[in-house]
């Protein structure tokens, strides 16, 4: 799940929106792998007339139910402006899943830092 938080909300709206979608994950005994906050970022083309957001992307395993809660629940907030959910595989075990996307987390973390660091040195 990759979603976007509105960019004039201010840090202790965003943490109390990422609190409320991981209480969620945990009320369904999902179990998350990575909570990552992006930052505040330019989007690549106006949304709901914002030039930026604050990305947010987690990694979790749960039941079928969750993703549909999740949805609902991100439906009705309005401090997100956008989100995606990708079912990445089924009927998984949880350790190994945990290290698959924790290994995919710190090799994506690398490549965007290295892109990062190309687009400050322009």
């Amino acid at each position: 799940l990759t979603f976007i938080l509105r960019p004039d909300l201010g840090e202790d709206v965003n943490t109390r929106v990422i609190e409320k979608l991981t209480a969620i994950i945990d009320r369904f005994e999902g179990t998350m792998f990575v909570n990552d906050n992006w930052g505040q970022r330019k989007l690549a083309y106006p949304i709901q007339r914002h030039n930026s957001g604050f990305y947010v992307y987690f990694n979790y395993a749960g039941p079928a139910e969750l993703p549909a809660e999740l949805e609902r629940i991100i439906r009705l907030d309005d401090s997100i402006i956008r989100f995606l959910t990708v079912k990445l595989d089924d009927n998984i075990d949880p350790e190994a899943a945990a290290e698959k996307a924790i290994v995919r987390h710190k090799e994506w973390t690398d490549r965007r830092n290295q892109m990062d660091e190309r687009g400050s040195r322009r």
